[in-house]
């Protein structure tokens, strides 16, 4: 009897030792590389496992074949959930799923203190392939984890009767910069897709001679096939194999991929000089998960050698070899980048697979807040009109039925239309070009002359942008004129770099901006060269004035500005005479005075504040 006692007594005391404890000190990531971790617990011990069919991070993950209603403990605590580092980042849980066949329920991630819920949110299950999660603790979709959260308890869905989901890639506080997150599972399964709204822009019944015309136009002749050598071929496809994407009976699978920058350092932090962005707060210790730009590259050269051979079992190999990598990078949760899909989009198209390529791209090039549903605000700033509206009307090309491309081009010129003259559009009544909020000539200067390519592009096309629009970027571009003291502009209008070289004023790729501007004509069309733009370009240019066709119509550089003008929503007021500028700079309630970044203007913060220069010569 005390023999039996004496055992129980062992036997109890290994229970105690071995069991999980009730929260284990707070762990960075998990990445199931040395198999289950004992305090993972299931419902049924069964049902975890890990292996290496679909990996993130290394060369496993954890499986969990799920059945109703079932739960996953992970006895874990989560550290500070109020932590903040770098520039502007804050404490967040990270965790990568991955689902082999769409389930129409979610799983329902509970962060416990003991049993009590602090916080929770749910992970629609409805995709296929490597989906994130990454939230900021003080944002939670409900409650708010403490920092007494103990465990994290994952609930299955209740209304499916099995399934099967992997995890990989767990981290259970890891700071995040603001726009890098949150990543909220719910919401992207609800996010529409960036396209045009089909009730307003519906295909049309015909096409017009003049459309298909301008389809021809905007496309550009496509690229003669001029044979590829089987060498280049074999090359490719041993890239390919290289980088160890295959296609076996567990779908696609290769070495994990996140295209992502999560946390940006400040200045100083891991020897940078200003603020940086890095995959991780670890910065150059940080777990390794490559980018897709290896992939990506890859991809465009196939893509490239695909058009160039004009061979059929050539074609056929690259075609394959090319949905192989567009597969891996959805599978992983990435797409390929615009001028694949672009070179590409046939080949995509009538394989099934254009939808989340095209939408990625999209999605790249703000196609989110361009693309709206009814009368949502369009996205509008100087960055969107220098480096996005020419990309999107790229894309908006990539279909083969002419019906859908009528559709897409009438919904990028009403929508880009609306984001030029939509009252909280960036390009102002008075003038004034906003960015970041606020009259910010260092984004408008680089703006203005692709923006006006932009419009070039498009004017002997029915989707020719309307005269409104014209003659508001008209507006913008003539406004130079008065705060600009011919080529200088006052320090208080250069933002966050007033002393950055090649930054103050307007330099010689904006003259010839003005230029492009004055021989697209007059926004009413009366007349093929705008007079008025015109004389500005020539007082900055007066040696253009033998240029054709200035010199045949006799057009002459205009004199300095005179008198005294007003820009409200600048907070700007400039008197000219002859060739000096006094300006005095304002702030208030509605306008900005200054901008600073880390190391960037860190002492200028006065420029608003009844700021007078005096610029003269």
């Amino acid at each position: 009897m005390r023999n039996a006692s004496a055992m129980l007594f062992v036997l109890a005391l290994a229970a105690l030792v071995c069991a999980p404890a009730p929260g284990q000190s707070a762990k960075y990531f998990e990445s199931f590389e040395d198999g289950v971790p004992d305090y993972f617990t299931a419902t049924r011990p069964g049902s975890l496992s890990t292996g290496t069919w679909h990996c993130k991070h290394g060369e496993a993950s954890l499986r969990w074949d799920w059945r109703k209603g079932e739960e996953l403990t992970i006895r874990q605590r989560i550290g500070d959930v109020t932590r903040t580092g770098g520039f502007l980042n804050r404490a967040s849980f990270s965790v990568w799923l991955y689902v082999e066949q769409p389930v129409a329920d979610a799983l329902l991630f509970e962060f416990r203190e003991g049993d009590k819920v602090t916080g929770s949110f749910r992970f629609p299950l409805q995709f296929t392939g490597w989906r994130q999660g990454r939230l900021f603790y003080d944002g939670f979709p409900q409650g708010q984890p403490t920092s007494a959260v103990d465990n994290i308890r994952i609930i299955a869905p209740s209304g499916v009767a099995r399934g099967r989901v992997f995890f990989d890639f767990i981290k259970y506080n890891t700071l995040t910069y603001f726009i890098a997150g949150p990543i909220i599972p719910e919401e992207i399964a609800r996010r529409r897709r960036p396209i045009p709204d089909e009730q307003r822009f519906p295909r049309p019944e015909q096409v017009t001679e003049a459309e298909l015309a301008g389809i021809s136009q905007l496309k550009g002749a496509p690229a003669e096939a001029k044979g590829l050598d089987d060498a280049r071929v074999s090359d490719l496809i041993g890239k390919l194999e290289a980088l160890g994407i295959v296609r076996d009976r567990y779908g696609v699978r290769g070495p994990g991929l996140d295209s992502r920058s999560y946390f940006v350092a400040a200045p100083g932090q891991y020897g940078g000089k200003d603020v940086r962005y890095w995959p991780d707060e670890l910065g150059p210790d940080a777990p390794e998960i490559h980018g897709p730009a290896e992939v990506v590259a890859l991809a465009n050269q196939i893509g490239n050698a695909y058009l160039a051979s004009d061979d059929v079992q050539q074609r056929t190999l690259l075609a394959d070899a090319f949905l192989l990598v567009a597969d891996y990078l959805d599978d992983q949760g990435e797409t390929l980048d615009m001028p694949a899909v672009v070179r590409m989009a046939e080949v995509l198209e009538d394989s099934g697979r254009l939808e989340p390529h095209l939408d990625g791209a999209l999605r790249r090039w703000g196609g989110d807040d361009f693309f709206v549903e009814g009368d949502s605000p369009v996205r509008s700033n100087m960055d969107f009109y220098s480096y996005f509206v020419d990309r999107l009307l790229t894309l908006s090309l990539v279909h083969t039925d002419p019906r859908e491309l009528v559709r897409w081009l009438n919904a990028w010129k009403a929508m880009l239309e609306r984001s030029i003259l939509q009252p909280q559009g960036a390009l102002k009544i008075d003038g004034s070009s906003y960015h970041h909020g606020g009259h910010y000539h260092s984004y408008a200067h680089g703006a203005f002359p692709n923006f006006v390519k932009v419009f070039r592009r498009v004017a002997d096309t029915p989707w020719r942008l309307s005269p409104e629009a014209h003659a508001r970027l008209s507006r913008a571009m003539l406004a130079q004129r008065i705060y600009c003291n011919k080529y200088d502009r006052p320090l208080s209008l250069c933002g966050r770099s007033p002393f950055v070289r090649d930054i103050g004023g307007i330099l010689p790729y904006g003259v010839q901006a003005l230029d492009d501007l004055a021989r697209f004509g007059t926004p009413d069309g009366t007349q093929a060269v705008d007079p008025e733009v015109a004389a500005v370009y020539l007082r900055l240019a007066p040696e253009a004035v033998s240029d054709e066709p200035y010199f045949s119509l006799g057009m002459k550089p205009e004199a300095d500005p005179y008198g005294t003008f007003v820009m409200p929503y600048a907070g700007l007021l400039c008197h000219r005479r002859d060739n000096w500028l006094v300006s005095v700079k304002g702030q208030s309630r509605y306008v900005w005075g200054s901008e600073r970044q880390a190391r960037r203007n860190c002492y200028g913060l006065f420029l608003g504040l009844g700021h007078l220069e005096v610029l003269a010569g």
